[in-house]
């Protein structure tokens, strides 16, 4: 997991193995911003705004790809992810958002927990400031 911080004093860029070493180094930050889905659908109703930063992206818009449901991101193996979240959100998932599933269950256990005075997380992507 990659983290960087802009500041008054320089730029810093490193790599980090958990979400909580990421908040750990860059505790005095004002916001930690994540390029990880933050906020995971339990079934089809709850609402996420992937297809809509889509549809304002255009071209830009393919680098979004379908989150899955937090059920699938806790699911021992990629058939049962794949058979859940088609189950629940009605389409199967990607290698893609497979290949995210262990830092984004990652996340979604931490931002549930108030580190450093945080209270939550915020997601942001490339694909908004690229």
């Amino acid at each position: 997991m990659g983290g960087s911080s802009i500041g008054s004093d320089g730029f810093e860029v490193d790599k980090y193995d958990t979400i909580g070493d990421v908040c750990e180094r860059y505790s005095g930050a004002d916001y930690i911003l994540i390029d990880i889905p933050v906020g995971l659908r339990n079934d089809n109703g709850q609402f996420r705004p992937d297809g809509m930063v889509r549809k304002k992206l255009g071209r830009k818009g393919a680098s979004i790809f379908d989150v899955p449901c937090r059920q699938a991101v806790y699911a021992d193996d990629k058939p049962h992810a794949k058979a859940l979240n088609k189950e629940i959100l009605g389409k199967s998932l990607s290698e893609q958002s497979l290949g995210f599933s262990k830092a984004i269950r990652q996340v979604d256990g931490f931002c549930g927990i108030i580190r450093n005075g945080r209270t939550g997380c915020w997601k942001a992507t490339r694909s908004l400031v690229s």
